[in-house]
C-alpha cells in the first residue's frame, strides 16, 4: 500500500503560514506597545501612532487633521514635509479642497498619483494646492461618516503610484 501525505504535508505548511503569521504579528503588537509606552510628550505620541497607521496601510506618511472651532488642526509624521503640514494647518473647514472637502461630505477620496489630483482639484483662483511630488499617490479618509458632524480625517501618502485601497463590502 502507497500513502499519499501530500493533503497532510500541505496542511502542515499552511499551518507553519499561519503560526508564523501570528508570531508577527504578536512582535509588531509589542513593539508597537513599547514604542507607546516609551513616547514622553504628546508630541512623541502623536508620531508612534501616525508612523504606525503608515506603516498599516502599506503607506510612506500619515497626517492627521481635527476640526476645531471650524478650522483644520493638523499633525504629521516625519513622512510628510512640515511645508504640508503648515500649509493645512488652520485651512477652513468650508475651503474648496480635498482634506477640507473629505471631511465635510465624509466621503473619501483616493489619489492614485500627484496628477490626478491636480486634474480634480487644480483651480485657477491662484492659490497653491499643497500635494506631494509627482507620482505619489494620496488616500484621504474621514473621521466621521456621511450626514455626520465633520470630526476630521487621516490622510496616507504612498512614494509611488498606488492602487485604491479595497471597499468594505456592504453588510
Amino acid at each position: 500500500m502507497i500513502r499519499d501525505d501530500t493533503q497532510s504535508e500541505t496542511h502542515h505548511r499552511q499551518m507553519l503560514a499561519e503560526v508564523s503569521a501570528e508570531r508577527e504579528r504578536a512582535d509588531g503588537i509589542t513593539a508597537f506597545s513599547s514604542a507607546l509606552f516609551s513616547a514622553a510628550t504628546e508630541q512623541e505620541l502623536q508620531q508612534v501612532v501616525l508612523a504606525r497607521l503608515a506603516a498599516a496601510a502599506g503607506g510612506s506618511g500619515a497626517l492627521f487633521a481635527v476640526v476645531d472651532d471650524g478650522r483644520l488642526r493638523v499633525s504629521s509624521d516625519a513622512g510628510i514635509p512640515t511645508w504640508e503640514e503648515d500649509a493645512l494647518h488652520g485651512l477652513s473647514l468650508h475651503e474648496d479642497r480635498p482634506l477640507p472637502c473629505v471631511i465635510r461630505t465624509g466621503q473619501a477620496q483616493f489619489f492614485p498619483n500627484h496628477e490626478e489630483l491636480v486634474r480634480r482639484w487644480l483651480h485657477d483662483d491662484g492659490l497653491p494646492l499643497p500635494g506631494p511630488v509627482p507620482g505619489t499617490a494620496l488616500s484621504i479618509t474621514p473621521l466621521s461618516p456621511v450626514g455626520d458632524r465633520p470630526l476630521g480625517a487621516w490622510v496616507v501618502t504612498y512614494e509611488s503610484e498606488h492602487p485604491p485601497p479595497p471597499r468594505k463590502a456592504p453588510s
